[in-house]
């Protein structure tokens, strides 16, 4: 599977903070993600979350999880931006959906986060293929993972179950931790505005394929000069 087609990286600059606040126009817009994309099966989670960590750190989570298939767009009020990430088992239409972002945020200014280069300026998101992890392992994984690199759980485990396999999603303020394990294939997914160490990730998992560590927030010191959030 080739990450670039089934996995959507997006980070949105210079947004109104009305809209990045709005909770109704964020439900509105997940359920169009979840008709267009995860085909109206998806669980839908919106969490208006305050991270305690940083003052400016304010906003709403929407989340879509469905059989490998997950949305997430993170706001920051404060800062005018709007962070999202799509995981899908088919081929993503990259233009319908910026398309579809565009329309409900007025997004100007945003970034496909093609560079692999990570510099520390925002955090990162790394994405890791592994070996089958059991259902109930996974679980475990997850919040072990979030304990490990000092993460803040801000919402309860969301899960997706079905005979081919399983989806798993924790948000936590910085932005999620997934796993998606089908065909005895799993995929572990971190994103997180803070700087964290992944060799406490890594070491901790068996059966690494391969590991893609993704730039976030490219353009933050440029669209933005106030302090960074997290």
């Amino acid at each position: 599977m080739n990450n670039d087609n089934y996995h959507f990286f997006y980070d949105g600059y210079e947004i109104t903070a009305e809209k990045l606040s709005d909770i109704n126009l964020i439900s509105d817009l997940l359920d169009e993600i979840n008709k267009t994309f995860a085909n109206n099966d998806g669980k839908k989670v919106i969490i208006p979350y305050f991270n305690n960590k940083d003052i400016l750190d304010d906003g709403i989570s929407g989340i879509i999880l469905s059989n490998n298939f997950h949305f997430t767009c993170h706001t920051f009020n404060n800062m005018n931006t709007l962070f999202v990430d799509l995981y899908n088992k088919e081929e993503i239409n990259n233009k319908s959906l910026i398309d579809i972002l565009s329309k409900y945020f007025k997004v100007n200014k945003y970034d496909l986060c093609n560079n692999n280069e990570i510099t520390g300026k925002f955090g990162k998101h790394i994405i890791i293929n592994t070996g089958i992890i059991p259902y109930e392992k996974a679980l475990n994984l997850i919040d072990e993972i979030i304990t490990n690199i000092e993460m803040s759980p801000i919402h309860e485990k969301i899960t997706f179950v079905e005979e081919n396999g399983y989806d798993i999603l924790r948000p936590i303020a910085e932005s999620h931790v997934s796993i998606h394990c089908h065909n005895n294939k799993c995929i572990l997914d971190v994103f997180s505005c803070n700087n964290f160490n992944e060799e406490k990730i890594i070491n901790i998992l068996n059966n690494i394929y391969n590991i893609r560590k993704i730039e976030r927030g490219k353009y933050w010191n440029k669209f933005d000069k106030k302090k960074e959030i997290c």
